[in-house]
């Protein structure tokens, strides 16, 4: 089970860490990311980085493989995070699943997620079997879907009151890439 995977020279993948918890609480603390996820608390505490941590080894045991990516720069500090949601129960969507990931605001705009995506994208094939990759973004994350078409993704149409968040439904837009 390949768990470290490169980016480039500067950047790579690797399962959480408790040693990342404090960089966890930190940048996912960020409103911006709060706006655009549908799991990731905030305030985010080191509960809720312990909560993360315990559950990506939890679905690595049970999936045998792993789910969950930290984004590290060449220093092995925690700049993002990628990985897949592993709903492929059944038999009908085993070839299929979706991703989520985020980036620290100090890191955006610089064509890290871009780079990081064909890397998980090649994982879900090879090491999962994936064909058909979805990342359902929120309608108006622009910057997301943006990076998902660069990434060779198709927007694939509008998921009206797909989300609730704080009470308020929001719509979805579907984006996939099929192999």
């Amino acid at each position: 089970m390949n768990s470290h995977l490169e980016i480039n020279d500067h950047f790579h993948l690797s399962p959480p860490d408790e040693k990342d918890i404090p960089r966890y609480v930190e940048f996912l603390n960020d409103m911006d990311i709060y706006n655009h996820t549908l799991t990731i608390a905030h305030p985010y505490t080191e509960n809720d980085a312990r909560f993360f941590i315990n559950m990506c080894r939890g679905k690595e045991k049970e999936y045998g493989q792993v789910l969950q990516f930290a984004i590290r720069n060449k220093n092995e500090e925690i700049i993002g995070g990628i990985g897949f949601h592993g709903k492929n129960l059944f038999d009908a969507v085993k070839h299929k699943d979706e991703i989520g990931y985020w980036l620290a605001a100090p890191f955006r705009r610089q064509g890290i997620m871009s780079s990081v995506i064909p890397v998980i994208l090649d994982y879900g094939r090879n090491v999962r079997g994936l064909s058909r990759f979805e990342a359902p973004v929120y309608e108006g994350n622009i910057a997301s879907e943006k990076t998902l078409l660069k990434c060779g993704f198709v927007r694939e149409g509008i998921m009206k009151n797909a989300y609730q968040k704080n009470g308020v439904f929001i719509d979805g837009i579907m984006l996939a890439k099929v192999f």
